[in-house]
């Protein structure tokens, strides 16, 4: 019996090929480690993202940033326009975050912010850069509701273990706002108490919550 996968009307030039193929004993082991994030080979992972649709992707990444955004991709694009999904795209890239809907602190309708906390990636020897910012942005437009706007701030928070429940640094670096009429009172950039935090907050980008009359 035969062991050629090809069809009955193969042509020659196909079974030489295939048969070429067989004496060279290649190993394909490795083929079946190519779809999964865990094990595929680290060159590979950019075209594992593109195959699994990673929406936002960034070459700088560290190889476990990378691994753990796309196993995450298929959650977050069944689950794209909620919180969970905002949520999942920014913790999978290596950010920590506080976001609060409207109704949990008194603002506007539809929208929300986001302190996202960019101490790891510090750690990790990366910059809180206009690259990253925009990546960070592009990951919150990808996931949330259409119809939602956000107030986003990005900064570090280095936990410390100081048994401190007051006090705080907090210092602002870089402000871009977009401020709508009348201002929500969710575009404040006050900084705030964490217990034994600090805080420095690099960025602050509020989005508009539509023309003004």
């Amino acid at each position: 019996m035969s062991e050629s996968i090809l069809p009955p009307n193969a042509a020659p030039a196909e079974l030489a090929l295939e048969a070429g193929i067989r004496a060279g004993k290649p190993q394909l082991g490795a083929v079946a480690t190519l779809m999964d994030p865990a094990r595929c080979p680290p060159e590979l992972l950019s075209w594992l993202a593109w195959a699994m649709s990673v929406d936002v992707w960034d070459p700088g990444w560290d190889t476990q940033t990378k691994r753990a955004v796309i196993a995450r991709s298929i959650f977050v694009h069944r689950r794209k326009g909620t919180r969970a999904a905002v949520e999942e795209a920014l913790t999978s890239a290596g950010l920590r975050l506080d976001l609060s809907e409207w109704w949990e602190h008194g603002g506007v309708p539809h929208t929300f912010r986001i302190d996202a906390y960019a101490s790891n990636i510090a750690r990790a020897g990366r910059q809180v850069d206009t690259a990253l910012i925009t990546r960070i942005k592009a990951l919150i437009e990808r996931t949330k509701p259409a119809r939602s706007h956000y107030v986003l701030r990005i900064g570090y928070d280095f936990e410390t273990r100081l048994a401190v429940r007051t006090g705080a640094l907090a210092r602002t670096r870089q402000a871009a706002i977009l401020t709508p009429r009348p201002a929500p009172r969710l575009a404040s950039t006050r900084g705030f108490l964490r217990s034994g935090g600090h805080l420095r907050v690099t960025s602050l980008a509020t989005h508009h919550l539509g023309a003004a009359s």
